[in-house]
């Protein structure tokens, strides 16, 4: 977020919830080239009173309760989790956990809200909206999704077929829609059984010895299929809106999986084996090399580069 290399950063190794320093970050980087910034998903450094509190505390924030809130970092718009701990439930209302929309908690709008689906939905409405209001604005979204990070719940089965479990099409008629009106569900698929809409191509999976595929490993499997379904649907829009041919989408990840069962305690992901050669242990995530910092100064290169052939 900030481009910094760890050993020059103040945040450090797995300090979650820390209080983001008051510097420059891709967002405030953008926000002064003019482009308009958004972010959606799991942010996780606040800073604040609540950092790294385990039971849940509902209700509404403040730039005192959370001094490094994205919308005091960089960011015109946020919607999503701030605390770490908050992002491990993937049903908000399951486990009572908050969620922003600014400072404000809207958890209470959101049963049978999957978050991949909510962030998905989310992000759609906020490009389309920016495009009616401001269509030769630039825009930045930083989309983080808490998937497939633990517990390993996955959608409703709102619209699960032989086929699939994704709704019909994409963009700006199909998959994923925010419903204005939450009484009848925020979006789309916040309705039918939540977690349990398994993907048909894994939910009778089974591995090269024939045996079928432990429960972990078809959650996880449907979890990022999700996200891949997602990304698909938010391609689709920009195809829609005509601007697709003139949208960077950069896609990366964690730095690697551990073995967990989180917060949320709903299945155990245990990976299989080591991740690249840097991973001492296939437990751990911690020891895995980041380029994040090398592609955030690359994008800060390329859009000085866009300023200057447009001078």
């Amino acid at each position: 977020m900030t481009g910094q290399h760890q050993g020059h950063s103040a945040i450090r190794n797995i300090a979650f919830d820390a209080e983001l320093p008051n510097t420059h970050t891709l967002g405030s980087v953008l926000q002064t080239a003019g482009y308009a910034t958004a972010a959606i998903g799991k942010w996780g450094v606040q800073g604040g009173p609540y950092k790294l509190v385990i039971e849940p505390v509902r209700g509404d924030r403040s730039p005192e309760t959370e001094p490094s809130h994205p919308l005091l970092r960089g960011f015109d718009y946020f919607y999503g989790y701030t605390a770490h701990s908050d992002a491990h439930y993937h049903y908000p209302q399951v486990g009572n956990r908050p969620l922003y929309d600014g400072f404000v908690d809207v958890a209470d709008r959101l049963a049978k809200c999957y978050s991949t689906d909510l962030f998905t939905a989310r992000a759609k409405k906020w490009i389309v909206d920016h495009r009616k209001t401001n269509s030769r604005q630039p825009f930045f979204i930083y989309l983080c999704y808490t998937a497939p990070h633990s517990g390993l719940r996955i959608p409703t089965d709102s619209h699960l077929t032989d086929e699939g479990n994704y709704p019909e099409g994409g963009g700006l008629k199909g998959g994923k829609q925010w419903n204005e009106d939450s009484s009848n569900g925020q979006i789309n698929t916040a309705k039918g059984t939540i977690d349990s809409g398994m993907h048909p191509e894994v939910a009778h999976a089974t591995g090269d010895d024939g045996q079928p595929w432990p429960d972990h490993a078809r959650r996880h499997a449907t979890m990022v299929r999700r996200i891949d379904d997602g990304m698909a649907d938010l391609v689709q829009l920009l195809k829609d809106l005509e601007i697709d041919d003139n949208t960077l989408i950069v896609f990366t990840s964690d730095n690697g999986t551990l073995s967990e069962s989180g917060l949320d305690d709903v299945g155990k992901y245990e990976p299989d084996g080591q991740l690249y050669d840097l991973a001492v242990d296939p437990s751990e995530k911690n020891n895995l090399w980041d380029t994040k910092p090398e592609m955030v100064k690359t994008l800060f290169s390329m859009l000085e580069a866009e300023k200057a052939n447009t001078k």
